[in-house]
């Protein structure tokens, strides 16, 4: 897995480098915005990640991208091979790299996906990723049953 994380930070870097190379002269040295070449164009994140879930929440987490203004957030229950998700069980545009949903089911694993905004563009959707939610116990457990030997006692009346 960190080796995976690793080459996939690494590629991030690489990519993000020639995009700033290919930054229009007026903006060079300046932070990139739209005027960057078409050449890197709207990309999804490389690095999404899902932390902390509970048994009704998670947060999740992604890298900035080179000329976003937003991202757009779907997590759904099920999913299929053609990457269509069932009806969506959270799908919120967000201006920062992460967000909690909440209100998810105990022991249930879920998908997401993160696209990125660009102006009037917007990117293809981040590989999709799944992450399942805690276990929830109604209530106490079960009591274990308890023995007790009692000694033999003689009592008077």
């Amino acid at each position: 897995m960190k080796a995976r994380t690793l080459v996939s930070a690494a590629s991030f870097l690489l990519l993000l480098a020639a995009c700033k190379k290919e930054a229009l002269p007026e903006v060079q040295g300046a932070l990139m915005d739209s005027t960057t070449s078409d050449r890197c164009g709207c990309m999804a994140p490389v690095e999404t990640e899902a932390r902390n879930a509970s048994d009704v929440s998670v947060d999740l987490h992604w890298n900035n991208m080179p000329e976003s203004v937003a991202y757009l957030v779907e997590v759904a229950s099920q999913f299929d091979a053609t990457e269509d998700f069932a009806p969506f069980y959270y799908k919120a545009i967000i201006e920062g790299t992460r967000t909690t949903v909440n209100q998810l089911e105990p022991n249930t694993r879920y998908f997401y996906r993160i696209t990125t905004i660009c102006g009037n563009d917007e990117s293809e959707p981040s590989d999709t990723r799944s992450f399942v939610t805690a276990d929830f116990h109604h209530g106490d457990p079960e009591p274990k049953k308890t023995t007790i030997k009692l000694a033999n006692v003689k009592t008077s009346l």
